[in-house]
């Protein structure tokens, strides 16, 4: 495929390809925490970006393909997951509410969070595609690294703790939870997180089907 002749940049703009598929990609990322899928155009990131639009095409191939990358977390949470639970049994409830709350609080993560809750909505745009993201790259990873009865399902609950978090704080903006701080905040949700993921669920004897996505 050729490329596009028309590069539009700004001073200090990277010239590599490499360089300039991050910038459309950040500024993808911001334009999609704000406006959610369906608000966000490719004119639109290509302004935030200071590119001709066609280089958006011709880095991403289409909107969806770009919503896909700029969903892409920036841990590997594979790998950040085990580390977590091999805290010691008393610590690793806290281990993990630590880990969502300072996750949360840099910049990348948050709009990369906010931006899924904004497009997950039918009327979003991409509720399918932020299902998918979600479960492949968070709830899956934490379910495979559980040790204890109904994995997923605890794995699941924990991702709808993080999404009512970004929506509380980040999206709707509620100022009681917005306005606590990182150490209330991890000591508010590291029981639920013990609850969640490691006691006792008091479901039914033939508890829930468990649903692979």
């Amino acid at each position: 495929m050729a490329r596009p002749a028309s590069r539009t940049r700004g001073r200090g703009r990277p010239t590599t390809d490499e360089g300039l598929r991050e910038v459309i990609r950040q500024a993808a990322l911001t334009q999609f925490a704000e406006a959610g899928y369906s608000g966000t155009s490719l004119r639109k990131i290509a302004g935030a970006a200071g590119v001709d639009p066609s280089l958006v095409l011709h880095y991403f191939g289409s909107k969806e393909e770009l919503f896909a990358a700029a969903l892409t977390p920036p841990v590997d949470f594979s790998v950040v997951i085990p580390q977590l639970l091999s805290a010691p049994e008393s610590q690793r409830a806290e281990r993990v509410a630590q880990f969502i709350v300072q996750l949360l609080d840099r910049p990348e993560p948050r709009q990369t969070m906010t931006a899924a809750v904004r497009s997950a909505t039918p009327t979003g745009g991409a509720d399918v595609q932020v299902r998918r993201a979600i479960t492949t790259q968070v709830i899956r990873p934490l379910a495979e690294a559980l040790q204890s009865d109904h994995p997923e399902l605890r794995a699941a609950m924990l991702g709808s703790q993080m999404v009512g978090l970004v929506m509380a704080r980040h999206v709707v903006g509620l100022p009681t939870v917005a306005e606590l701080t990182s150490e209330d905040l991890v000591a508010i949700i590291a029981p639920v997180v013990q609850r969640y993921l490691f006691d006792p669920l008091g479901l039914a004897a033939t508890g829930p089907t468990e649903v692979r996505g």
